[in-house]
């Protein structure tokens, strides 16, 4: 049976050592170990040759004695901060007031953790699963929510939170697509609860309802609002089409014509074309016209080296191209600038170094021209632009030519 631990004399704050994990690190505490060996120096009871010797001995031992309080105060510290920490996770743990697991604490935290841990989850294990079934039409109707467009939604069994899960204005395809499989699912079982039949019957009206999908005519411009008709789930299983009157209904696609683009977005699209000539400036000085081809090493010294820029104008053309599009790449589309934090830890990122190999050059431009041409098809958003113009790591590369190609094939014959 262990004893418990009795505080030292003259240490009213010496620590309990009753934490198991704690106790390697006042055993490996620098301080104590040379504290101990010194006052095992000064404890020595071999003769003294000289009083100096003697005094020498009674430091070690007053030098030893402070080294291991120094060890135990920190000690203590430590058992301090893990006991805080014990009981921050125990009141964490929600225990109702009269649970014996707070008297358990009051002895042995560690124990009474473990004991909280346990309770909490044979508690969670007991826990039903909650589920979420698909409202019908009239289901979501009585909760009172919005169904025109053909919304569905689904309410969890135990929180009530409801949730959409498909059906909008544009008719998400997608979102079709997992409601029919979910009613195949429930149709090809054997048999079926009271809420799958009601999921299933709402689900087939759902799918039977038409929807409008919105579409971008790439010649004019304009949005395209077509009519797609339901999708009949008896006809889908059985593959027999059945007749429908489709002389009342309106086919006629809804067009949307395109907004026009404010002064913001119209100077964004300036600046994006300014930026085409750029990014040509920069691949035309950097690598000869030719993304894939070598690089200028003598213009990358130079926008390294102190003073660089000074002395070569191509050096200057570069670091002013380069600075303006990552302006152009890091400013949001409504005009407004980024940190300046942030654009200039984007030009660090593209700028030329002087370890950088061929291929990391040409990839941080490769970088740049992919982070605009992100930001051209953002700003688009499927609209068909005048003057948006078309960045693309295609557009900088040269082709062989067949006349090239055939002559890197020739083989010279001697003479």
């Amino acid at each position: 049976m262990a004893l418990p631990t009795r505080q030292m004399v003259g240490l009213p704050s010496s620590p309990s050592f009753r934490y198991k994990a704690l106790n390697p690190a006042y055993q490996s505490d620098p301080r104590r170990i040379l504290g101990q060996s010194l006052m095992t120096q000064g404890a020595s009871s071999a003769p003294v040759a000289t009083p100096l010797q003697g005094l020498g001995r009674l430091s070690s031992a007053l030098v030893g004695a402070y080294l291991q309080k120094g060890a135990m105060d920190r000690q203590v510290a430590r058992e301090g901060e893990y006991k805080d920490q014990l009981s921050n996770a125990i009141n964490s743990m929600n225990l109702p007031p009269n649970s014996p697991i707070n008297a358990l604490g009051m002895f042995n935290q560690e124990a009474a953790l473990n004991a909280a841990v346990n309770r909490q989850t044979a508690l969670d294990a007991r826990k039903p699963t909650e589920t979420f079934p698909t409202l019908t039409k009239e289901q979501a109707d009585a909760e009172g929510l919005d169904t025109s467009r053909g919304q569905v939604y689904q309410k969890g069994t135990i929180s009530n939170t409801i949730k959409s899960i498909g059906g909008t204005s544009s008719g998400s395809l997608g979102s079709k697509y997992n409601q029919l499989q979910r009613a195949i699912e429930l149709k090809n079982r054997p048999a079926l609860t009271g809420p799958e039949q009601q999921e299933l019957n709402g689900l087939a009206k759902i799918l039977a309802q038409e929807t409008r999908i919105n579409t971008v005519n790439k010649q004019t411009g304009d949005t395209e609002s077509i009519l797609i008709p339901g999708l009949k789930l008896d006809d889908i299983l059985s593959g027999v089409e059945t007749e429908t009157n489709s002389e009342d209904k309106d086919d006629t696609a809804i067009v949307t014509k395109q907004a026009k683009l404010s002064t913001q977005e119209s100077k964004f699209v300036s600046n994006l074309s300014s930026a085409s000539g750029d990014i040509k400036e920069v691949i035309d000085k950097l690598f000869n016209g030719n993304l894939n081809g070598d690089v200028n090493r003598t213009l990358v010294t130079s926008l390294n080296v102190p003073f660089g820029s000074t002395v070569s104008g191509d050096a200057q053309i570069i670091t002013n191209a380069l600075n303006n599009l990552a302006d152009l790449t890091t400013r949001d589309r409504s005009g407004a600038t980024a940190p300046i934090e942030e654009r200039q830890f984007f030009f660090s990122q593209i700028l030329p170094n002087l370890t950088d190999t061929s291929d990391t050059v040409r990839f941080k431009i490769k970088r740049l021209i992919n982070s605009l041409n992100t930001n051209i098809s953002s700003f688009a958003g499927g609209r068909v632009i005048k003057g948006l113009p078309d960045i693309k790591i295609s557009n900088y590369i040269k082709k062989e030519s067949k006349t090239d190609s055939n002559k890197s094939n020739l083989i010279n014959l001697p003479d």
